[in-house]
C-alpha cells in the first residue's frame, strides 16, 4: 500500500460520493463510498473486498443512483480489517477520471 501511496502524482480530493462496482465479489453490482480519489485512482470503503489486481468495472452515481461517468480500474491494495468502517480497497484507473462529476 505505502508503494502505490509513494508513486500518486495526483492530488486527492475528499468526497461523500459513491461507485457503484461491478466484480467477482458479487454476481450483482454493489455500493461503496469513496474516501478519496483523483484522475488516475480512487480509495474506496467496503466491507466486500475485490481481489488485487482484478479488473473492475464502475460507475459513479449521483444521490439519485443515476450513473454519471463510468469506466474500468485494475485493484492496486485491498486493507480487510476487523474494523468496518477500515476495509476497503484501492482502485487505478484505466483512463483519467473526471473530477467534475464528483462536485
Amino acid at each position: 500500500m505505502d508503494n502505490f501511496t509513494e508513486k500518486r502524482q495526483d492530488k486527492r480530493v475528499k468526497t461523500s460520493k459513491k461507485l457503484r462496482i461491478y466484480s467477482s465479489v458479487s454476481r450483482v453490482p454493489y455500493t461503496v463510498d469513496i474516501s478519496d480519489i483523483s484522475q488516475r485512482g480512487a480509495s474506496l470503503k467496503t466491507k466486500f473486498l475485490p481481489t488485487l489486481d482484478e479488473v473492475i468495472t464502475f460507475e459513479a452515481i449521483d444521490d439519485y443512483v443515476q450513473r454519471l461517468h463510468f469506466g474500468n480500474a485494475r485493484v492496486r491494495w485491498v486493507k480487510n480489517s476487523q474494523n468496518l468502517g477500515d476495509s476497503g480497497f484501492g482502485i487505478e484507473f484505466d483512463d483519467d477520471f473526471p473530477l467534475e462529476v464528483i462536485n
